[in-house]
Parts: structure tokens; sequence; C-alpha cells
């Protein structure tokens, strides 16, 4: 998917690691995504609002909830 990011949500994960809850949008609609801390630290350095970014990973549900699990970002140029 590609989108551009709106929202983001630093948390610690169980292990006391960085991850995030980030918010992304393209011109259908608003999708949540985790980056979990492995990816996170490859990837956090990249994220801002001004560029679209292409997202890779798989979508989960939760407890009624669809998100995607973010596996490789990278930003379209």
């Amino acid at each position: 998917m590609y989108g551009y990011l709106i929202t983001r949500k630093e948390i610690m994960a169980k292990n006391n690691e960085p991850m995030e809850f980030v918010s992304f949008e393209d011109e259908t609609d608003i999708y949540d995504v985790v980056i979990f801390p492995d990816v996170y630290r490859k990837f956090c350095q990249h994220l801002d609002s001004s560029t679209a970014f292409l997202l890779r990973g798989r979508v989960v549900s939760d407890s009624g909830a669809v998100q995607i699990e973010v596996r490789n970002i990278a930003p379209l140029s």
C-alpha cells in the first residue's frame, strides 16, 4: 500500500523497545499500521509527513480492528 503519514504514536513494547502506531491516508481512506521494534529501528528516521510512503506488510484483524503490520517502509520519489 502507499499513503501519507497523518498521525504517529510511539509506545514502549513489552521488551522496553520503542514501536509505533501510525495512521496513513491515500485517496480512498485512512488506515492504521503497527510498526514493531525491529522494523521501527530500521525505518523510524525516514518517517515524516511531507512525502508518500510505500508500505509492505500483512493485514491482521484483532478483535474486529483491522490494521497492517509493517515489514518494510520506503519513501516514494
